[in-house]
């Protein structure tokens, strides 16, 4: 059950995708329109954070949310970076700074990395931003964070937590210096990443979603608590 004002911005969003694509969408509006949509996506966060009780359906729902953040920054980083970085260290790329300033754009991340980095913009840095920085909501390291966090929240939750763990270990370890001096080792960095978001995800099925009484426990855990906790609201009334 969510609020009907999510599942409005839901099915508003769908139908105006669902009519751009079957009348097309011209290369002169193909922006506004993928901006629209980028819009409709943080509205519908926007509802979520700010409406739906905290349980286990929003404990899903950001579970997905985050594991999908980090995937896409990875996706962006990786394909992003195979014709930034230079094989040759000392080769200085023709407006490699306003690249990555794409990158970073790309992934709403131009305006903290300026506040926080104070460096011009050089793809170590931005590497470095992008993956472990503990703060930026987009960063990976900062999204399985959030995602191991919010698994504290479930029942049964130590086989994911701990495929989490080793994930973000392996980002918050990773020497930058050397994947930034190396596209080929950053590639397979990121190989290596995304193999492990598709454990964190066969995890969690597993654990909460591939048998149907899974799922019923969860709520009905938290049902427990709430009743418990109305029980003594009304002890105390």
């Amino acid at each position: 059950m969510v609020p009907r004002e999510i599942w409005e911005e839901v099915n508003q969003l769908y139908l105006s995708v669902a009519d751009h694509a079957e009348n097309g969408v011209s290369p002169r509006r193909r922006d506004s329109f993928l901006k629209s949509v980028i819009r409709g996506c943080q509205a519908l966060t926007g509802l979520i954070e700010g409406t739906l009780s905290h349980g286990p359906a929003r404990t899903f729902i950001e579970l997905g949310r985050q594991l999908e953040r980090a995937d896409m920054t990875t996706r962006i980083v990786d394909v992003r970076s195979a014709s930034l970085l230079p094989q040759n260290p000392e080769e200085l790329l023709p407006f490699e700074n306003l690249q990555w300033m794409s990158v970073l754009k790309s992934l709403t991340a131009y305006q903290m990395y300026r506040q926080q980095v104070r460096l011009r913009v050089r793809g170590p840095d931005v590497l470095r931003f992008l993956l472990q920085d503990p703060n930026l909501p987009r960063s990976i390291a900062c999204s399985l964070e959030t995602l191991g966090h919010e698994l504290t929240l479930l029942p049964r939750q130590d086989r994911p937590a701990a495929t989490v763990s080793l994930v973000r270990a392996d980002v918050v370890d990773a020497d930058i210096q050397a994947l930034a001096h190396s596209p080929s080792k950053l590639h397979l960095f990121i190989d290596e990443l995304q193999i492990g978001f598709a454990a964190i995800h066969d995890t969690l099925s597993a654990t909460y979603f591939v048998n149907d009484d899974s799922v019923p426990r969860v709520t009905q855990t938290q049902s427990q608590s709430q009743s418990q906790s109305h029980a003594g609201d009304n002890d105390n009334d």
